[in-house]
């Protein structure tokens, strides 16, 4: 009876223990813009020295499951162009909002060095992507990403996809189609069921499957099941906008410079042109904040099976000053031809933030 009673216990103990290691605190909180108390979007929250973190949403808002055993490790909040917030974990507070004060360097520094730094945004990006073999890693690494994608036509969404999302790759300098391994760690979708998208997605599922001849202006919507249709916009999904299509294609624009026809590869300059905007200070260290605008060409993605050409460049890119490696990329597109257009009926937006 006795030895019964002592394991009994020592399971209690064990089951304590490790549900006390386990444990964890929610941080959750509002970021906003000291100066003009507008929401900071896409800023980073993250324990130091830790792959524990996230970023904020479109409303400056998140949240973050931090473990009880990191408690007196730092909490670290950081957005380009603003200081830094940093509190123990143990010492945050749910509720307060974060204000983060305005960092940023004079644009005449740029212009009063020496003649061999560059001067225009083109000759920065050019620098950047010849750094590139010094900067990205050769070695394995695991990365925390965000990655957000939205389609939209002239007046409303067509749909809305967020992803939380740790990438492991063997090396920066293999083919990311057979070294780079994505996890989804958090994702959310939102699908538009109107004729116009809805039918030409069931429309291309049923060609897919047999249905050669099929027409979408000889369906209507009325007659097919809503349970069909989320089932074909799902798979245009997977064959449009799966990560396996944003890694190991065109639109991993760092990762894949090297590939055949890269968009960030020798003809860049042809498909975007580069616009120093201003010097910004992230952590103390300076970064150029640099315009990406269209280029002279039209964008092709080459997407197997679809019409992907016909798109112009829009967003933002931040490079280091130090060490020209890359910060953070926004990368937005466009449907700008005429073809295009007509083809897709909607502007696609590509944003995806690339933190090195």
């Amino acid at each position: 009876m006795n030895f019964i009673n002592k394991t009994y216990s020592l399971t209690i103990l064990m089951c304590l223990f490790f549900l006390s290691s386990y444990a964890q605190t929610e941080l959750k909180n509002k970021i906003v813009d000291f100066n003009t108390l507008v929401p900071i979007e896409s800023a980073s929250i993250y324990v130091k020295n830790t792959t524990i973190g996230t970023i904020s949403n479109a409303d400056g808002k998140f949240v973050l499951l931090v473990p009880n055993a990191m408690a007196n490790d730092t909490l670290v909040i950081s957005s380009i162009g603003y200081k830094s917030f940093k509190t123990l974990v143990k010492d945050f507070d749910n509720t307060a909002e974060i204000y983060l004060e305005e960092d940023i360097a004079a644009l005449d520094e740029v212009l009063l060095v020496a003649d061999t730094r560059p001067k225009t945004g083109n000759e920065i990006v050019q620098r950047m992507i010849e750094r590139l073999p010094d900067n990205l890693p050769d070695f394995p690494y695991l990365e925390k990403g965000f990655l957000r994608h939205k389609e939209q036509n002239k007046k409303e969404f067509k749909w809305l996809i967020e992803s939380a999302i740790t990438l492991y790759d063997s090396s920066a300098q293999s083919k990311a189609s057979e070294n780079l391994k994505i996890n989804v760690d958090e994702m959310r979708k939102s699908y538009d069921l109107r004729d116009v998208d809805s039918l030409l997605a069931y429309t291309a599922y049923l060609k897919q499957h047999g249905n050669k001849n099929l027409k979408a202006a000889n369906l209507r919507r009325d007659t097919i099941e809503t349970a069909s249709l989320v089932k074909a916009i799902k798979w245009n999904d997977i064959r449009t906008n799966g990560l396996q299509n944003l890694f190991g294609g065109k639109l991993n624009l760092i990762r894949n410079t090297n590939a055949p026809r890269a968009l960030f590869g020798d003809q860049v300059l042809d498909f975007h042109q580069f616009e120093l905007d201003t010097v910004l200070v992230d952590n103390e260290r300076k970064i150029y904040k640099i315009k990406i605008l269209k280029g002279s060409k039209h964008i092709n993605l080459e997407t197997k099976g679809i019409f992907n050409d016909g798109y112009i460049a829009n967003g933002w890119i931040y490079v280091y000053w130090d060490t020209y490696a890359v910060k953070k990329i926004e990368y937005e597109l466009i449907a700008d031809s005429d073809a295009q257009k007509q083809e897709v009926v909607f502007c696609l937006i590509l944003k995806s933030i690339i933190n090195w």
